[in-house]
């Protein structure tokens, strides 16, 4: 009897030993996908019954014009303004005005305030806290990158200038 208990106790064990593996090894590599980024000035959205759809970006604006957000728009066409580039679907994203922006991963789930908006669809905590957003901002020579992800929706990065709408 006592054999057996001991099997039973050591069977348990390797399979709690193994998930849990899994399990840290499954989180080791969503974070490296997280910060190992290629920059490739696209994103790509999983739409729910036609699958990915990949858009270049063009260019980027922050708009600074409210007190407590930034909202920077993701252009899929050349030579627009701001106002323009509204009308052609761009991805929107919401960030506080304290948001890091020194290339620090945040997830949705650590702050209320992010949102990533495209089409008629909106990311938050609420949907979506495993999202992700990365953005670092050199204002010597405006240089811009963001980094964004919600799981099995929406994913995309950007590198290069970025207008400033006040």
């Amino acid at each position: 009897m006592k054999n057996r208990l001991f099997i039973l106790f050591l069977v348990v064990g390797i399979l709690v030993s193994a998930l849990s593996a899994c399990e840290n090894s499954s989180r080791e590599a969503q974070n490296r996908d997280d910060t190992d980024v290629e920059y490739k000035n696209e994103w790509t959205y999983i739409h729910k019954r036609v699958g990915p759809l990949t858009s270049p970006i063009w260019c980027a604006f922050i708009d600074t014009r409210e007190v407590d957000l930034w909202h920077i728009y993701l252009s899929p066409v050349k030579d627009v303004t701001l106002e323009e580039v509204v009308e052609f679907a761009p991805v929107r994203i919401s960030l506080p005005v304290d948001f890091p922006l020194d290339d620090t991963v945040v997830r949705f789930s650590e702050d209320p305030y992010i949102a990533i908006e495209y089409l008629q669809e909106v990311w938050n905590s609420h949907n979506a806290p495993q999202g992700v957003v990365r953005a670092e901002y050199d204002a010597r020579n405006n240089d811009f990158r963001i980094y964004f992800k919600v799981p099995n929706r929406l994913t995309g990065s950007y590198e290069g200038s970025i207008e400033i709408v006040e």
